[in-house]
């Protein structure tokens, strides 16, 4: 049974599945942790809180103890399609009726993250290790019904059969080789978990060998198809931090490309509620991640030894057009890779923050700006994620106080909207085995508007263990760390009292 139809259709759910995964102009925030999303993203060139392991990675070099992030982003997106034309002749009560539009339904996505940095008590070497969630929200649904009537997009996507999980662990080492330049390494897995279903339209013939449907998209020849998988890919970085004067520091962060290949499997059901073979086959998936290379430039100014503000500008690029999209294999019916239309993708973000010491604390007050471009061409625009170029503003502020640091970040993401009247996405049968019509097209289902707005609030909060358990030796550096400190000098001393030992010694006073 050679089903390549089938597959088609199987591809097009599992790209939902894998939207979570992607990046550059399918992203609906700009950065995972709360520093740096207040910042519009520009934070390759700062990269001073547990978060460079995933940023960059050499930043790990430029901070002393041991310190533990823990964060979220909540991310809530109004992506919209409003598809062109009416529901055809032959779809029923509907038909005639102009088509709907179709709105994401799901609710707020939360992606958690957690990393660890330290020194290791060295004066030179920085290591760090973290989890992080894919920056995309994850609280998309779209339903096979609007109001009463089928979806006008329920043979792209369609609601989750449980959702998708996409995890980052990354682990890396950082070393200072002199008071100006860090560099550092880093290696990661990918894994991710992709449970998805998606509409068929299967036309069966009938007992006479008439087709069911005598035209496309009749709902009574819709059937369904869902695809669960797993699987691992694994990739690396490498960073730099060089500061180039007192006042500009440069940083820079390429990643590795990786493939991520799953297995699991497929079940596909006709119209009349009968599955295709067996109720499940064997299904594999895999899935190419882009090579991401950044930049950054940051202007500092301080007084004495305290920062008062800095600005920074990045340009990240991700390689996108060098991926041959998800390729589907479920031997019991076909193997199918399509070429998605994906896009290299640049974008630049600007972001900065002003300190303010408030008695022993510092409070940063920061915001930024950002422009991603599309990820895809208008032809190949789709539901299943928002590949369209955005634009967003970002702010958000911090408190530093002893052993412990808070920050909260908000970001609002336009969409730039978009046309389609050309449109790649076409409509296949299902049930066509017929070797010279069964990739025959019935329609162009992307045909029309696109827009989407979303919100993204950060939070995280992040411990310095050594000040809470008691004081410790710190080595001395010849370089002040740059970042929200109120006293860089303090790293030139040779010791920094716990806690108690402050309390002990003010109650003498």
């Amino acid at each position: 049974m050679r089903l390549r139809p089938v597959v088609v259709s199987v591809f097009a759910l599992v790209s939902l599945a894998t939207g979570a995964a992607r990046a550059g102009g399918m992203n609906e925030a700009p950065e995972q942790g709360a520093q740096a999303l207040a910042r519009g993203g520009a934070f390759v060139a700062k990269a001073d809180d547990a978060t460079a392991i995933l940023h960059n990675v050499a930043g790990l070099a430029g901070q002393r103890g041991t310190r533990i992030l823990l964060g979220a982003n909540l991310q809530a997106s109004s992506f919209t399609f409003r598809r062109v034309g009416n529901y055809p002749a032959d779809a029923g009560a509907d038909a005639g009726r102009p088509y709907p539009a179709v709105t994401n339904t799901g609710g707020p996505g939360v992606l958690p993250m957690l990393a660890v940095a330290s020194d290791l008590g060295t004066e030179r070497l920085g290591v760090g290790i973290g989890v992080f969630g894919p920056n995309a929200n994850t609280g998309k649904r779209y339903e096979g019904v609007v109001g009463t009537a089928p979806s006008p997009a329920r043979y792209d996507t369609v609601s989750g059969e449980g959702g998708s999980l996409l995890l980052l662990p990354t682990a890396g080492a950082a070393y200072a080789l002199s008071s100006r330049l860090r560099i550092g390494v880093s290696a990661h897995a990918a894994f991710g978990s992709f449970q998805q279903g998606s509409t068929l339209y299967w036309n069966l013939p009938d007992a006479a060998g008439k087709p069911a449907c005598a035209g496309p998209e009749n709902p009574k020849c819709d059937g369904r198809a869902a695809v669960s998988v797993d699987g691992l890919g694994f990739g690396g970085a490498v960073g730099a931090l060089y500061r180039a004067s007192e006042h500009v520091e440069i940083g820079a962060q390429a990643r590795t490309g990786s493939t991520i290949d799953a297995s699991g499997q497929a079940t596909i059901m006709r119209p009349n509620k009968s599955y295709v073979g067996n109720k499940a086959h064997a299904a594999t998936l895999a899935l190419d991640l882009p090579l991401v290379a950044q930049v950054g430039v940051r202007y500092i100014e301080t007084a004495g030894t305290f920062e008062v503000y800095d600005l920074e500008l990045d340009v990240r690029y991700e390689g996108w057009g060098a991926s041959e999209g998800p390729r589907v294999d479920i031997p019991d019916v076909s193997s199918f890779a399509s070429e998605q239309g994906w896009n290299d993708t640049f974008a630049v973000r600007a972001g900065g923050a002003y300190n303010l010491a408030v008695g022993r604390a510092v409070v940063a007050l920061r915001a930024g700006a950002y422009y991603d471009g599309s990820a895809t061409d208008a032809k190949m625009t789709r539901l299943d994620w928002d590949t369209l170029a955005k634009v967003g503003s970002t702010l958000g502020v911090g408190l530093r106080a002893g052993a412990f640091s808070l920050s909260v970040a908000y970001a609002a993401t336009a969409s730039i909207p978009r046309m389609v009247m050309d449109g790649g996405l076409h409509l296949k049968n299902a049930a066509d085995q017929d070797a010279e019509t069964k990739d025959q097209s019935l329609g162009v289902l992307n045909d029309g508007e696109y827009r989407g707005f979303s919100h993204t609030l950060g939070l995280s909060v992040e411990v310095d263990v050594a000040r809470v358990l008691g004081g410790v030796e710190r080595p001395t550096t010849e370089r002040p760390p740059a970042g929200d400190t109120i006293d860089p000098s303090a790293w030139k001393t040779r010791h920094v009292p716990s806690l108690r030992a402050r309390a002990a010694s003010a109650s003498a006073r």
